[in-house]
């Protein structure tokens, strides 16, 4: 059970069984509570005006926006997180997915609500876990079964509608070295999800209704190729995933440099448990938040056939 020490963070991601890459989709009926997505969906990534301004509607200017939690854990009064609250974590998260030019994802009334009992209880508990039991304080079955399709964060004093969807993105913690929070966000085929979100813990539903029709990339990295908010790097954890289920980055090799000048990385996960085929590797130097990172990843392996990927990430510093 995590302590109440200031500012104390806490994530939990599903994992698929093994061997597995893509979920099962629910039914394909459209669920009457569906939020309405932002109409822009793919960045152009190239043009930094065009990021700069996205970094600030979808996600800077929303910092300040409260989770607006109406339940208690007292009496175990699951309530609502605001529209306000919600709007915010999808614009969000379609920030993220637009980067890497991913169709945007709704929320679910459905989903929401059973994404809030999922995050009632681990309120309650203030403890994280996809597998609660009855014994669990504010249980409830559809809480729990939630939990097993949602990755799950707590934050100590408070959690904020869009800084969960950054948590998750970047996935700090040696229990997350296979960035699974991140690579459930950007999982091409997802069409819905569900937040629930009270004063200190979050519950997101990340399999919800997928579809085939959606546009899946040969390539998703984080940082996203292209121009990248600084703020929104994840610290020395960077990744790349494919978008050919049957790739295989055993074998990969990974080459980073800034400004011309070879960055020492570790690579520290590769595997498929989570969404897509994804590697991850680990930058042994502070990142510089105007810089040009060249990457290159070889021998990804795809049906036999050595695959290279190379790619260059901008940062910059957001202004107004």
């Amino acid at each position: 059970m995590p302590g109440h020490s200031r500012g104390r963070t806490i994530l939990c991601s599903l994992v698929l069984a093994a061997g597995g890459v893509l979920v099962a989709a629910p039914s394909g009926t459209a669920d009457p509570g569906v939020a309405a997505a932002p109409i822009v969906h793919r960045l152009r990534v190239h043009d930094k005006a065009a990021v700069n301004y996205a970094y600030w509607t979808r996600y800077a200017d929303l910092r300040r926006v409260r989770t607006g939690f109406t339940g208690s854990v007292l009496g175990c009064l699951p309530g609502t997180d605001s529209p306000a609250s919600l709007t915010a974590t999808m614009r969000a998260i379609n920030l993220m997915r637009g980067l890497n030019h991913l169709d945007p994802v709704t929320f679910s009334a459905r989903l929401n609500d059973r994404s809030m009992l999922t995050a009632l209880m681990i309120a309650a508990n203030r403890t994280l876990s996809h597998y609660p039991d009855q014994s669990w304080l504010c249980y409830t079955r559809a809480g729990a079964r939630n939990a097993a399709d949602s990755n799950l964060a707590y934050r100590y004093p408070r959690i904020n509608p869009v800084g969960v969807v950054r948590m998750y993105m970047t996935d700090d913690g040696a229990e997350n070295r296979s960035v699974g929070h991140r690579r459930w966000l950007l999982y091409p085929f997802t069409t819905t999800m569900g937040s629930g979100t009270t004063h200190t813990t979050n519950a997101m539903h990340v399999r919800g209704d997928t579809t085939r029709t959606r546009h899946n990339p040969a390539w998703v990295s984080w940082p996203s190729r292209g121009w990248f908010p600084a703020p929104l790097v994840p610290g020395r954890r960077w990744s790349l995933s494919s978008g050919h289920r049957h790739a295989d980055f055993s074998h990969a090799r990974v080459r980073v440099h800034r400004n011309g000048h070879r960055v020492r990385v570790s690579r520290i996960a590769a595997g498929d448990r989570y969404g897509m085929p994804t590697v991850v590797w680990h930058l042994h130097e502070r990142i510089h938040p105007r810089a040009t990172y060249h990457v290159v990843v070889r021998n990804v392996r795809i049906h036999g056939r050595s695959v290279d990927r190379s790619y260059w990430v901008e940062l910059f510093r957001p202004r107004r």
